[in-house]
Parts: structure tokens; C-alpha cells; sequence
């Protein structure tokens, strides 16, 4: 998948902006992961990798886990890092996308200052990671392999005999 361009940074920015600031959603809204798809179908009609990607931040909880992080005590700056952490290790996101979406939802919920001049877009390239197929390599060796290689993990070491025929 080739990376988000530049072209809907400014988009992404303005409308996770309008969800913040609304009164009758507010901040929360950002974590609310029935309601952003809607949401956002409004706000980026063009930029379906963009909502795909603000929508998995929601069903992580992004902007939420900040938020608590700051509560706690932790400065913004930190708890940025540590909830773009949390999300890069538990979906397929790059680590420099998940950098990006979590300075996003930061620059709208008013975390620091300084952050929206520090990222206007996302970068450029792959916004996924590649991971290895599940059963180390699975998808590779394809239903052959599977019958073939289940054939060789018979208790006792020893391959099955073929049925009478």
C-alpha cells in the first residue's frame, strides 16, 4: 500500500479538529470507534486510507490513551510517544504513520504547543508494516504443503501408511 500523500494531511488535521471542538461530540468522540466512521465519511469523502487509518486509532483508543497519560502526571510530548507506541505494536501501522495520527489527534485535543507546525503530513511510503504469514510462512506453502507437512508430524516419528486398497 503506498503511503498517504500530502494531499489530505490538511484535511485529516481540520476535520479530527471539527470532531474535537464540536460541542455536541467533543474529544472523546476521537475514541469513539461506532461513531468516527460516520463521522468521517462527512469530513474526508476523498480519503479513504486516512479514515481507515483515524478509525483504527479510534478502536485503540488513541486520543483517549493520551488524555489519560496526561492526566496521570506524564508530559504531552511523552504521552504522545507512549500511545503511538501502543498502537504501532498492536496493528500493522508503521511506526512513523502511528507517529503522524497520534500528532494529529494531539494537535486537536490542544496537548502541547508547538505541535502543529511540528508535522503537516503523513510520511511518505508504506504506511503498513509487512509481517510474517501466521504458521511461519503458511500462506506460502499453500494446502499441499499443509497435507504434506501434517503427514510428517505423526506420533512416533514414523509417516502413515497408505490405506489398503
Amino acid at each position: 500500500m503506498a503511503g498517504i500523500g500530502s494531499e489530505h494531511a490538511r484535511d485529516v488535521r481540520e476535520a479530527v479538529r471539527i470532531v474535537a471542538s464540536d460541542p455536541d461530540l467533543g474529544p472523546a468522540t476521537l475514541s469513539d470507534a461506532p461513531a468516527m466512521p460516520n463521522l468521517l465519511k462527512d469530513l474526508l469523502p476523498d480519503a479513504p486510507r486516512e479514515k481507515n487509518l483515524l478509525v483504527a486509532a479510534a478502536e485503540a483508543r488513541l486520543a483517549a490513551m493520551m488524555l489519560d497519560h496526561v492526566y496521570q502526571g506524564i508530559d504531552a510530548t511523552s504521552a504522545i510517544r507512549l500511545a503511538a507506541a501502543s498502537f504501532g505494536a498492536n496493528t500493522h501501522f508503521t511506526t512513523d504513520t502511528c507517529d503522524w495520527v497520534s500528532t494529529e489527534l494531539a494537535v486537536a485535543l490542544d496537548l502541547a504547543d508547538g505541535l502543529a507546525v511540528s508535522r503537516s503530513q503523513l510520511p511518505p511510503g508504506d504506511i503498513t508494516t509487512r509481517r510474517p504469514a501466521d504458521g511461519g510462512g503458511l500462506r506460502e506453502r499453500g494446502a499441499a504443503g499443509l497435507r504434506h507437512s501434517a503427514a510428517l508430524r505423526v506420533p512416533g516419528g514414523r509417516a502413515p501408511r497408505a490405506p489398503p486398497g
